[in-house]
């Protein structure tokens, strides 16, 4: 059964053309990455996806819920990580994730300690005194924790290095295997070759591939 779907997905500025007629279907459970070069369209996907941007045309659905109509419901079901963070630097790491969890009011799957271990971030330094990758960790702890049914997450690997980039991979892996649906867009090939099921390719805001990783990378 599909979680997200959508048929002839398209998105219009103006006369520029970011997403065209994107037919997507992604079952529970499943790591699908969205791979292509900036501007081609995998931002835009996502934010269709969580209602932030209206379609010009074609359809959105995540859980049989409508991407625009249904923005507030979706958006229960879903964990984001956006490509560019905007946090409160006034709080520590730890006190966003306690601030975020009395609002989301969700579950956590995953221990906040175990994940900070994980990923060697202090949860108890001020936002403000870290660096740009320190601060994509605590924003991945965020998404890492709820107990919600798909993590959307955009270039998330940016400004780690390659040893945080394994550890992020491990935990979408371990995600998946707790029954959670994960996708992800990056323009780096190795990165959905690590850990997707399946990547659909984006150039110029049309899907131009779609195919198994296991197919893909023999």
């Amino acid at each position: 059964m599909s979680l997200i779907h959508t048929t002839d997905l398209t998105k219009d500025y103006g006369r520029h053309r970011a997403l065209a007629d994107m037919t997507l279907d992604i079952p529970r459970g499943e790591i699908f990455g969205l791979l292509g070069p900036n501007g081609s369209g995998k931002s835009t996907a996502l934010r269709i996806l969580l209602g932030f941007l209206q379609p010009t045309a074609g359809s959105a659905r995540i859980a049989d819920l409508d991407c625009w109509r249904d923005s507030v419901e979706v958006r229960r079901k879903v964990a984001y990580l956006p490509g560019e963070l905007r946090l409160y630097e006034s709080m520590s790491g730890r006190q966003l994730i306690s601030f975020l969890e009395s609002i989301r009011r969700q579950e956590f799957v995953v221990d906040a300690d175990a994940l900070a271990h994980r990923l060697d971030i202090d949860l108890d330094r001020p936002l403000v005194q870290m660096s740009s990758g320190m601060k994509r960790k605590v924003a991945l702890i965020t998404v890492l924790l709820p107990k919600v049914d798909l993590l959307i997450l955009d270039e998330p690997t940016n400004t780690l290095d390659p040893t945080m980039r394994d550890q992020l991979l491990l935990q979408l892996r371990e995600a998946r295997d707790r029954g959670q649906t994960v996708l992800f867009s990056s323009h780096v090939l190795h990165e959905v070759e690590a850990v997707c099921d399946r990547v659909g390719i984006l150039q110029r805001g049309r899907r131009v591939h779609l195919q198994d990783m296991a197919k893909l990378t023999t």
